[in-house]
């Protein structure tokens, strides 16, 4: 098929689609479009035998099936109401089958033209429910047995005793256009999830590498995070001045060496807020509430003097922000008293 007709067929499998459409459901309305014109041709092949057999008023049956469908088709490509074209298409594509049949006399004089309602059985498992679909399904059953319940009555009322030859030719019709119908829909169907796999699959390999790659740009920003904190702990632990950063209520966060020695504490002691001098704490609420550096001296242990330093924490560029805590440093400067 040429890339020209391949798009065409694109264009009217598409009449029905909404922009927000997924692939599953853009994939039933082509089906539903697909199977009423495959059927519509049907319909003009069978009313063009009936009428050239003499046959106009059973003629009607085919041609309006065809007439029908247009119209749907027409309403489904402005309407885009989906449920309501399929149950119009759906119907139709069952009964009408049925009657022409019995205008045509039945089984045998007919070729068993009924068959063609079992597109609308296989077409529906494709674009319905499997609960709607066994509805059309208890119908198509309900009207095959009526057919063969009235078969002697219409034979009797509306056989056109068409010969066995010509009856011959109409069973083969029937059987290798509603069979290619069968096989092309199928193939269409099988061809469409494959592509839809394929697509399915390439995305997810597209996923693997996408999650391998972010798997090591996350490994990399990590150990360069882990290095800048072992560089920022390597500063701060080196200080000549004590550190101790403190939360908004003074508990403590950080501290350094320098800090614990002033205090006269062993590295290993976990500082707490009860161990640090309330001068200190109370020039970090200062600098807190007054938003800004705050300077004072301190009493240490061992009657040594300390300048103290506190600035406030803030976690963005807000002027406006509260800040998330303080961070004071502390220098003896009890030799520099005396000097």
């Amino acid at each position: 098929m040429s890339e020209t007709s391949t798009s065409w067929v694109a264009r009217l499998g598409s009449i029905g689609d909404r922009p927000g459409d997924d692939d599953t459901t853009r994939l039933q309305h082509r089906l539903l479009v697909y199977m009423g014109v495959l059927m519509s041709g049907g319909g003009v092949l069978w009313g063009s035998i009936a009428a050239s057999q003499n046959l106009f008023l059973p003629a009607v049956i085919p041609y309006g099936y065809t007439a029908v469908t247009i119209a749907n088709l027409t309403y489904f490509r402005f309407g885009k109401r989906f449920m309501f074209v399929r149950f119009v298409q759906v119907f139709i594509s069952l009964l009408l089958p049925f009657l022409f049949q019995w205008s045509l006399g039945g089984f045998s004089p007919s070729g068993a033209v009924m068959l063609w309602a079992m597109l609308a059985i296989v077409g529906s498992l494709t674009f319905s429910a499997s609960k709607t679909s066994a509805k059309w399904l208890f119908l198509y059953c309900g009207l095959t047995i009526l057919s063969g319940v009235l078969d002697g009555i219409a034979r009797e009322r509306f056989s056109p005793n068409p010969s066995e030859g010509l009856r011959t030719i109409f069973f083969v019709v029937n059987i290798v256009v509603i069979s290619s119908i069968v096989f092309g829909l199928t193939i269409y169907l099988l061809a469409e999830r494959e592509r839809a796999n394929d697509a399915l699959e390439d995305a997810n390999k597209r996923i693997t590498e996408l999650n391998e790659h972010l798997e090591d740009e996350v490994q990399a920003r990590t150990l360069e995070l882990a290095s800048a904190l072992a560089r920022s702990r390597a500063i701060v632990d080196n200080l000549a001045d004590g550190l101790v950063a403190l939360g908004p209520e003074g508990q403590v966060q950080t501290t350094n060496p320098a800090f614990l020695s002033l205090l006269r504490k062993d590295e290993s002691h976990k500082l707490v807020t009860e161990d640090l001098p309330e001068e200190l704490l109370a020039l970090a609420r200062t600098a807190l509430e007054e938003r800004h550096v705050a300077r004072t001296e301190i009493v240490l242990s061992g009657e040594r003097t300390g300048a103290a330093v506190a600035s406030p924490i803030f976690s963005s560029d807000d002027d406006e922000a509260a800040p998330v805590g303080s961070v004071v440093i502390v220098r003896d400067v009890t030799l520099e008293k005396e000097i």
